[in-house]
């Protein structure tokens, strides 16, 4: 039987112990992060999401160099910035300016911007303008940061406490502010687009036809495993 299978999360219980409690939260980690990996062996890991946090040390402090996260302080300081502010702030900030504006207005809004970066991320929040769900692109910043609590566990940088208590902090706000998977994969994708500036195109054409497979593959925790 798949580790997934699952068909929902329930409430627990006064009586329920706090190791049973973790694996729930686990079971919805998990899903979250399995929309990270792309590649020709991304599908291999919907259901192995536990291979992509466990390994040499070194592969895995590779893995969060490439996030410029190097020590213990520097990742808590990461999951907590992500878990309090992260990219959808930004993103929302944007939303909102945009919002306020008639389109001609918003594209000499977006053509003024001098900073190339910021340029492109107003495109991004633009074309998405009033598509979004309620937790706009917080899906992305969630499923990374839940990635990096588990590395980070694995490093010896965080506690088992510490490790849970963010966990379960990331799968309060997944819960809270997508009212399903298809919401949560429309944020967690815009959310690649808005950060990808300067990856190549096809890797985020590629994480957006994966995610749409895991909407519907028979056998992905995301069929499996209700968010709410």
């Amino acid at each position: 039987m798949s580790m997934w299978s699952i068909t929902s999360v329930t409430k627990l219980s006064d009586g329920e112990s706090a190791a049973e409690k973790r694996s729930e939260w686990k079971r919805l980690a998990h899903v979250m992060i399995s929309l990270i990996p792309s590649g020709d062996s991304a599908d291999y890991y919907v259901n192995k999401v536990d291979a992509l946090y466990k390994g040499s040390k070194r592969k895995l402090y590779n893995i969060l160099a490439r996030y410029d996260i190097s020590n213990a302080q520097e990742l808590k300081k990461c999951i907590d910035w992500n878990i309090s502010v992260g990219k959808r702030n930004e993103f929302s900030r944007f939303d909102r300016e945009l919002s306020l504006l008639m389109e001609a207005d918003r594209i000499r809004r977006i053509e003024s911007e001098e900073n190339p970066e910021e340029q492109y991320r107003l495109n991004v929040a633009n074309d998405y303008l009033r598509r979004m769900p309620h937790g706009g692109i917080g899906a992305y910043d969630y499923s990374f940061t839940a990635f990096y609590c588990l590395i980070g566990r694995q490093l010896g940088w965080l506690t088992k406490d510490e490790t849970w208590s963010y966990i379960e902090k990331l799968v309060l706000l997944a819960k809270q502010n997508y009212s399903d998977w298809h919401e949560y994969c429309i944020g967690f994708v815009v959310g690649l687009e808005y950060c990808s500036q300067n990856t190549n195109f096809n890797y985020v054409k590629e994480g957006k036809n994966r995610i749409m497979r895991l909407l519907n593959f028979q056998d992905s925790p995301m069929v499996q495993i209700k968010l709410n």
